[in-house]
């Protein structure tokens, strides 16, 4: 029981907790209607709604009866604005973010994965995939994801992921369609799994991924392929992933001369200074500010105290106006 476990992507804790259970097993796929269950008799179809593609589960007489608690967890907020946020993925330890390489990459969505990444627990490396360009081809990527790994990959050459995956390990794809995600995970898996197409004629990609879902890995371990995303919202508990994402901002923030410095026009400001100096972006500044402000609204719809200051602050600006144009 133990190496087939391991071979869903079990860790020696995970492996333990579930020893004593008769049926356990590993959600590979789940919809509104239910979910698909990997376990050592077979795959089982099961009504237990309340689940997630990498939630470890018991079974008995084929109904979910138990779920171990989640970690790795990929949570992604509703972009349109509503309140609702959904799991993405559980239990994860690497998120491979898939991107095309490129002279100008999609800076701000990839930051947004970055964050959502971070903010999971989970290890973000970057994929560069359709590459077939210099180690210089990477730099962009590179100054994007300070901290974070940058891979190269091809359809015939995945090895600079075999960090990655193996038994006791769970990677998932996160990217928008057509950068290559199915075509990866073919790689990965040694065959051709999931369903691959070309990308438009206007250059956006198609999706192949109607669904997530979990497959064992040949080598042991598991993989996660996931819908391309359209839009990638944050949630409310993903402040230390937008923290970890803008590092460099981060790190250079610590010399500002007050503690809660915008970055934008107070005096000894360091980071200002890094822009001045063009060591430092000022795009990027731009957006880390733009994702903070979208936590603290996050945050705000879920707390009355907090909703409450922004009303406050809000009256007093707007009545700081009126009286201006008096």
């Amino acid at each position: 029981m133990a190496d087939f476990l391991s071979t869903l992507g079990a860790d020696p804790a995970v492996i333990a907790a579930l020893a004593t259970h008769r049926v356990p097993g590993r959600v590979t796929r789940a919809e509104r209607g239910g979910a698909l269950v990997a376990t050592l008799p077979g795959e089982v179809a099961t009504p237990y709604a309340e689940v997630t593609v990498g939630d470890w589960v018991t079974l008995r007489d084929g109904v979910i009866d138990g779920v171990l608690p989640r970690r790795g967890t990929i949570v992604r907020a509703d972009p349109g604005g509503r309140s609702s946020s959904r799991v993405l993925a559980a239990n994860v330890d690497t998120v491979l973010i898939c991107t095309p390489v490129c002279a100008d990459p999609p800076a701000r969505r990839l930051e947004r994965l970055l964050s959502l990444a971070w903010g999971s627990t989970a290890t973000p490396v970057l994929v560069a995939t359709k590459a077939d360009l210099s180690e210089a081809a990477l730099e962009p990527l590179r100054r994007l994801a300070p901290g974070v790994a940058v891979v190269r990959t091809a359809p015939d050459d995945v090895g600079g992921l075999s960090p990655y995956v193996g038994p006791g390990r769970t990677v998932v794809l996160l990217g928008a369609s057509g950068v290559g995600k199915s075509t990866l995970a073919n790689a990965l898996l040694r065959q051709d799994v999931l369903a691959t197409r070309p990308i438009r004629a206007d250059g956006k990609g198609r999706h192949t991924t109607s669904w997530r879902q979990l497959v064992a890995l040949p080598a042991g371990g598991a993989l996660i392929d996931t819908p391309g995303l359209r839009g990638v919202g944050l949630a409310a508990g993903d402040a230390d992933g937008v923290s970890l994402a803008f590092a460099d901002v981060a790190d250079l923030a610590t010399g500002c001369r007050f503690r809660d410095c915008s970055h934008d026009s107070e005096p000894g400001c360091a980071v200002s200074g890094a822009v001045d100096a063009g060591v430092l972006d000022a795009q990027r500044v731009r957006s880390h500010r733009r994702l903070q402000r979208e936590l603290e609204w996050q945050t705000a719809k879920n707390d009355a105290r907090l909703r409450a200051e922004r009303n406050r602050r809000g009256r007093a600006v707007t009545q700081e106006h009126r009286q201006r144009g008096r």
